[in-house]
């Protein structure tokens, strides 16, 4: 276990109002090892001092007045601790301990926020899951069970307001900021995911943004076009000279994330990990997925001869003609 202990010259500076920063930046961090799962914490009970005690998944309090207090919640059991700080969630003198904690599974990272009130002797937390899926924006949110209780309003406040710190997106705030670049894949998915053979609506985008954001699979240039393919993920198209970025391609399934890309005429051509091909007419936009079965439904090599296309140097799909 670590310890901090705070100086006193610390609660000198007054606190800044949640309007003036995020509700991260309010939060005075300790340095957490990572290979800890404990700490102990003072924090400023009026004109007294306390003590806060982080034990795996046991949490002691000893208050300014010398009372002590034991909290346990199964979130703590199966979660690792992240960070944890010192706030003043509503600026009374009185200070919260906050501290998060990661879990996670395959697909999935999750984010378990914590307020502890030491006075109220109560904790209560949320928790993010953030989808490794590039194109599901929108943050599911659990809560603890006295997560709305009416004695805990200001540090329900201050988690509602800290969860976008974490990566939190509304599906509401999704669907109403359709400008935002960085949630092009969710609005292909939105526009197209359903789509198996028909013209797609494309939504474009001012200067690059998730065209150059990761390392690139596959890039191919076709006229002023150039386009990248992405591991997990889809196929992102950059006009040199519109400066226009757009989506032409996400798979039903982000696994199955877009690899190969070769160009046949009008025809841009994607080889996918798990759900076979994908084609584009570039002169309509026209969409048509073609499943294939088996070892063949992951791509590992794309090749055209004639009117054929070559799917891992031993499947002949026929040229598109749509």
């Amino acid at each position: 276990m670590f310890e901090i202990f705070l100086s006193a010259a610390i609660y000198l500076t007054a606190p800044l109002t949640l309007a003036e920063q995020s509700a991260k930046q309010k939060i005075k961090f300790l340095e957490v090892p990572a290979s800890t799962d404990s700490f102990s914490i003072l924090f400023r009970e009026g004109d007294k001092v306390g003590i806060v005690s982080h034990y795996s998944d046991t949490i002691v309090v000893k208050t300014g007045s010398g009372e002590h207090h034991k909290i346990w919640h199964e979130e703590l059991s199966y979660s690792r601790l992240d960070e944890a700080g010192i706030v003043d969630v509503d600026n009374d003198g009185m200070e919260e301990v906050f501290f998060s904690r990661v879990s996670g599974g395959s697909g999935v990272t999750t984010f378990h926020l914590f307020i502890l009130s030491p006075v109220k002797v109560k904790l209560l937390g949320i928790a993010i899951d953030l989808d490794h899926d590039p194109s599901a924006v929108y943050t599911p949110v659990s809560e603890t069970e006295n997560y709305f209780g009416k004695d805990l309003t200001s540090e329900r406040m201050f988690l509602e307001a800290l969860k976008y710190d974490y990566g939190f997106v509304s599906e509401e705030e999704a669907n109403a900021d359709t400008s935002n670049p960085w949630l092009a894949y969710y609005y292909w998915v939105k526009d197209n995911g359903q789509l198996w053979d028909g013209p797609m609506k494309l939504r474009k985008f001012s200067g690059k943004h998730l065209f150059d954001h990761s390392s690139y699979k596959a890039q191919l240039k076709v006229g002023d076009i150039t386009f990248r393919s992405f591991w997990k993920a889809g196929v992102v198209a950059y006009n040199e000279i519109m400066d226009q970025e757009f989506v032409v391609f996400f798979p039903t399934y982000y696994y199955s994330g877009a690899g190969l890309i070769v160009n046949v005429g009008p025809y841009l051509i994607i080889g996918t990990a798990g759900e076979g091909l994908a084609m584009i007419n570039l002169s309509t936009n026209h969409l048509k997925r073609i499943y294939l079965e088996g070892k063949n439904s992951y791509v590992e090599s794309l090749d055209t001869s004639g009117n054929q296309i070559i799917v891992n140097h031993c499947l002949f799909v026929p040229l598109p003609d749509f």
